[in-house]
């Protein structure tokens, strides 16, 4: 019978050409006679995003969890936080899973978590990429933010 068990270690990786350190994930099989330590493809995933945090935390950018956080205290979708700032749907999801968000696309999203009079001026100006229910519902929880 083989024991598994999860791991974590410090490793290292390059991202956009520079070396980072992150923690790693990683499950060790106690059978000796065999390759004992696998990664399965949806914590290869996860690992990797760990990489990418760990490059935008170096560069001062906000990681995946911190635009997770923008968007849940205005209680925005993915799809709502691109239309607000006024940008492609997949935008946001793409920063929140895989691709790291260049200076300029991280300081408007800072600038919506730090100032609400913005955030209701990037509403204002995308208005129509939303229906009424969620303009309203948008605008409310800016107003309650701020």
């Amino acid at each position: 019978m083989h024991s598994v068990e999860m791991r974590k270690r410090q490793t290292q990786a390059f991202i956009k050409e520079e070396l980072v350190e992150y923690e790693q994930v990683y499950y060790r099989c106690n059978v000796k006679r065999e390759e004992n330590k696998f990664v399965p493809s949806g914590i290869m995933d996860e690992n990797l995003l760990r990489a990418r945090d760990a490059y935008r935390e170096k560069h001062h950018l906000l990681t995946s969890k911190d635009i997770k956080k923008i968007r849940n205290i205005y209680d925005l979708s993915q799809s709502d936080f691109a239309a607000l700032l006024g940008w492609d749907d997949i935008t946001v999801t793409r920063y929140e899973t895989k691709a790291i968000q260049d200076g300029a696309s991280d300081s408007m999203m800072k600038m919506i978590y730090n100032n609400p009079l913005f955030a209701i001026e990037c509403l204002e100006k995308h208005k129509e990429r939303f229906n009424k229910e969620s303009y309203d519902r948008i605008r409310s929880k800016i107003t309650q933010y701020g």
